[in-house]
């Protein structure tokens, strides 16, 4: 059996970054984003935006890469690097509707890469990775429409197992917003408020910022979009 998708994405990474036109652009880059002049290579600077704890500074270092990802495949690949491992869990709750692993590895990671290409950098600057994540479980889950959407769920690969089981109460949560979405009885925004907030715990006093509104605002529209989802289900 050869190897799966992950793993020889995980191999070319490790070629990849040291060739001397990554370096070129980085450095290139550092010109304009002085954040990046602390990284020797690019695989210096995927490994910062990885490592937990540090939210802000790591939105600070993938906004960079984003706002290049549309014609730049450099920048493309080191975020995809960047968010490769929290794709995990969504090809393992999509494996058993769609039967072939590798399959969905290829549907996983093609639709993150879409995603990336396209990311609107400029109006959502904010929380790169975690909006990367949703926007691809919810491109794949709308492109399958499996009727099993207790078996389809997204989560950061730090916060769930990457096992396949019983699913979790976020689980749960995730898979009920995305039939209210489906079923168009949740909007898009509103899901990603309680997402965001419930599942990532992105701070709401961060998330009120971001949308132009205060904290107490933003925790009203939250409970009625909450309210919303709870008739959905009922």
């Amino acid at each position: 059996m050869g190897q799966s998708l992950f793993t020889r994405l995980d191999a070319e990474w490790s070629e990849f970054h040291q060739r001397p036109e990554c370096l070129g652009r980085l450095r290139s880059w550092a010109e304009h984003d002085p954040i990046l002049r602390q990284f020797p290579d690019l695989d210096a600077l995927v490994k910062y935006a990885r490592k937990p704890g540090h939210p802000a500074e790591s939105d600070d270092v993938l906004r960079c890469l984003a706002r290049r990802s549309e014609s730049d495949f450099i920048a493309a690949r080191s975020l995809l690097h960047a968010v490769l491992y929290a794709l995990i869990p969504i090809t393992v709750r999509f494996r058993a509707a769609v039967g072939d692993a590798e399959e969905i590895n290829a549907v996983v990671v093609a639709a993150a890469y879409e995603r990336i290409r396209t990311y609107p950098a400029a109006r959502r600057p904010r929380h790169v990775a975690a909006n990367i994540i949703l926007d691809t479980q919810q491109t794949v889950s709308r492109n399958l429409c499996r009727p099993r959407v207790d078996e389809i769920s997204m989560a950061d690969v730090e916060q769930l197992p990457i096992e396949a089981g019983p699913p979790s109460a976020i689980e749960r949560v995730l898979a009920l917003v995305d039939e209210a979405l489906r079923n168009q009885r949740l909007c898009r925004d509103d899901a990603r408020i309680i997402v965001l907030t419930r599942v990532f715990d992105v701070p709401v006093e961060d998330l009120a910022a971001e949308y132009g509104c205060l904290p107490h605002s933003l925790r009203r529209r939250r409970l009625r979009a909450e309210s919303d989802l709870a008739a959905a289900v009922a």
